[in-house]
């Protein structure tokens, strides 16, 4: 819409859609092709929530490929409802810019969460892509079945449970005020998984709510801090003390625990290089340990798209040593 006179220009971007078509025929003159689309409007669009919203929705019926198990309707899953109590907010689809599994740079994501019917654990996160040719192509990450990953809804229950949280809660809901708890976003780090939650306060004579606090959750760990550093640092420090490190998301890699480990990080010099040694198990080993240490250091430091880079390095020797060794194939991303 031109903001100046508001005049209409319609553009299709799926011109196989039969809905779509049957438009066209009725208006030839109506709709534009996406060719030409200004391309300087190109990085700003977005796949819609709502469209997202059905489509996760309907695959999570339609995902099985065994007519047995779909007519059984054993394996189907759902979008987490992520509500333990009257303060918190409903889940929903989420944008987020952050780096896919063995991609190097971050990216404009539109992400959800997907559960088994019945159960509150989490077996998958789909996530739909933005960015230049990738616009609109959907991938499915399914965590390995051995494997038991945190739900919304279990995550939110164990934040309702810590003592430090609701005791807060109690006393701000009891001085003219009003506690909600923003939508739980879960967000894939590397090999790990950080949920994060805001804390908004309103006061009962205003109706705009002020951020308060944020927390930052791992399976084992809850935290909250004035700001997304404060709360990180804690959750790190917490993690440092021998808790165990965030619950893996799909890949065989171990997850990091993002806390200093004991082996001293690599210097400036003998950085390792991009490219690991080919057919040389205890070269490969080298190489993993070493762009291991280098992405605990970027977690350390904030540097989440470096991290993202070294995880993709250690996950790409690992690749190479299972073939070497052996080891059963890592489970892949479905387009």
């Amino acid at each position: 819409m031109n903001a100046y006179d508001g005049t209409m220009t319609f553009y299709v971007s799926d011109p196989n859609d039969p809905l779509i078509r049957a438009w066209q025929g009725i208006f030839p003159t109506l709709f534009h092709p996406m060719s030409e689309f200004p391309s300087d409007l190109r990085p700003h669009l977005r796949i819609p929530e709502e469209l997202f919203n059905v489509q996760t929705r309907m695959y999570g019926r339609y995902h099985v490929t065994n007519p047995q198990t779909f007519y059984g309707e054993n394996d189907v899953w759902t979008v987490p409802t992520g509500q333990t109590s009257e303060e918190s907010l409903p889940s929903e689809a989420y944008y987020v810019i952050m780096s896919l599994p063995a991609e190097n740079s971050p990216e404009f994501l539109l992400l959800q969460p997907m559960i088994p019917r019945e159960r509150p654990n989490m077996i998958a996160w789909v996530a739909v892509r933005m960015d230049g040719n990738a616009y609109g192509q959907t991938l499915v990450y399914r965590f390995p079945a051995e494997t038991n990953v945190f739900g919304p809804e279990q995550i939110e229950a164990q934040i309702s449970a810590d003592p430090v949280i609701s005791s807060q809660f109690t006393l701000w809901n009891q001085s003219g005020s009003k506690v909600i708890r923003g939508n739980l976003i879960v967000v894939p780090v590397g090999d790990s998984l950080i949920y994060l939650q805001p804390v908004y306060l309103q006061a009962t004579s205003a109706k705009f709510p002020a951020f308060q606090k944020i927390i930052v959750a791992s399976p084992t760990t809850i935290v909250w801090g004035d700001t997304l550093q404060e709360a990180l640092d804690a959750l790190l420090r917490d993690q440092g003390q021998g808790g165990p490190s965030p619950s893996p998301t799909p890949g065989p890699t171990p997850g990091p625990s993002g806390t200093p480990g004991p082996t001293a990080t690599p210097g400036p010099t003998g950085t390792p290089g991009t490219t690991p040694p080919a057919g040389d198990v205890s070269g490969l080993v080298a190489y993993a340990n070493q762009h291991f240490e280098l992405a605990q250091q970027a977690l350390r430091d904030g540097d989440f798209a470096r991290y993202g880079a070294e995880i993709a390095l250690v996950q790409q020797a690992l690749g190479q040593l299972e073939q070497l060794t052996g080891g059963s194939p890592s489970p892949s991303r479905s387009p």
